[in-house]
């Protein structure tokens, strides 16, 4: 027979202990999960946050020197950007080098349907640059004459054919290479400025892999 601490000593009852549903208990992970979530969901606005902060620079375009043959260029002065701008995931969908449309963009729609038309045009500009990009790096580039053209259609119109190029930036070796047809022309790689891309155009098609 139990008593309790005020000599109440009671009669014909049981006590019963209810467990609750597995469900219904907070388990010791769910409430680290919680907070965890939050700072997730809160990280792309505090990098959104921190891009409109950032006062905008004009980034140093360098100066490229070429050999007489056209198939070496070296290009100093360039000054890297900062690493925190490259580990910010919003960063890298913008322009920085170009964040205006051109004027052959669009000519005569609104200026918000011209820029998102542009972004959509060119995504990822920042971080083809300077994330996987070289853009503000100075190196050496060697490759098929002329060696600042990614294909041969920049050289003249209607030009075919293969170019290959290297970057040597310390002991670090980004190739590129690139093909033009009659009806085909595609690339991959570093080119010759720095950039990382990949490209493949049927001409004269609406099928268009960027």
């Amino acid at each position: 027979m139990n008593e309790t601490h005020d000599g109440f000593r009671p009669s014909g009852c049981l006590r019963t202990a209810y467990a609750l549903p597995p469900d219904l208990v907070a388990s010791p992970s769910r409430k680290k999960r919680a907070p965890m979530s939050k700072w997730l969901l809160s990280l792309p606005v505090l990098c959104t946050i921190a891009v409109w902060l950032t006062p905008e620079q004009a980034t140093p375009k360098g100066t490229w020197v070429a050999s007489a043959d056209a198939q070496t260029a070296s290009v100093s002065g360039r000054v890297a950007q900062p690493t925190w701008k490259k580990l910010n995931p919003v960063w890298w969908f913008l322009n920085d080098d170009e964040p205006d449309p051109p004027d052959w963009q669009l000519p005569g729609k609104p200026y918000l349907i011209r820029q998102l038309s542009w972004y959509a045009r060119n995504p990822l500009q920042n971080f083809g640059r300077y994330v996987i990009g070289v853009s503000d790096r100075n190196y050496t580039v060697v490759g098929t004459a002329p060696v600042y053209a990614t294909n041969w259609s920049n050289v003249e119109p209607g030009g075919t054919g293969w170019k290959t190029s290297t970057i040597h930036l310390g002991w670090l070796r980004l190739p590129y290479v690139s093909y033009e047809s009659e009806h085909i022309l595609w690339y991959a790689g570093w080119q010759w400025s720095g950039f990382f891309g990949f490209k493949f155009n049927i001409k004269n098609s609406a099928v268009q892999l960027w």
